[in-house]
């Protein structure tokens, strides 16, 4: 229920709880969220943005590949219309295949002056907005370094 996303309290969203969610267009979490998990918004077809709660303490955004399967299983795999992701300062990890799928994500907002852990793929073309400062530390990073060029220092007290 889209009712729900506006109460969730939890430390972790659950794989799967919104997934295939087809009325969501944008969310919000809440700042006690610390964990989302895998699948939990697979397959929001219209969800293009997504928000976090200033304070927010998210560390992990959960991925990962069923071989059995031969799925990919990210947070936000197969969200389509994902345009743009805020990603608050508290992010560690952003684990793999958590934006397969995302084709259209074209700006990614990562408010942590130390790069995460990048495991997931993002589009070539996204660009990545980061805090003025931080742009060297994200363009030598692991994985970061990929996007080296799409990497813009951003005044987030704008």
């Amino acid at each position: 229920h889209i009712s729900d996303l506006l109460s969730i309290k939890y430390w972790v969203i659950i794989g799967c709880k919104y997934k295939c969610c087809s009325s969501l267009t944008s969310i919000k979490i809440p700042a006690s969220v610390e964990t989302i998990g895998a699948s939990a918004f697979k397959g929001c077809i219209k969800l293009t943005t997504v928000t976090f709660e200033k304070e927010s303490r998210l560390t992990t955004i959960e991925g990962y590949y069923d071989y059995g399967y031969k799925a990919a299983h990210g947070t936000f795999t197969n969200c389509f219309a994902l345009t743009t992701i805020e990603l608050p300062a508290s992010i560690k990890t952003i684990e793999t295949y958590s934006f397969s799928g995302c084709g259209k994500l074209a700006n990614i907002y990562s408010r942590s002056t130390t790069p995460p852990t990048l495991e997931a793929t993002l589009p070539s073309e996204a660009k990545i907005y980061v805090p003025i400062g931080s742009e060297n530390a994200y363009k030598i990073a692991n994985e970061w370094r990929n996007y080296a060029d799409n990497i813009i220092g951003y005044d987030f007290n704008e």
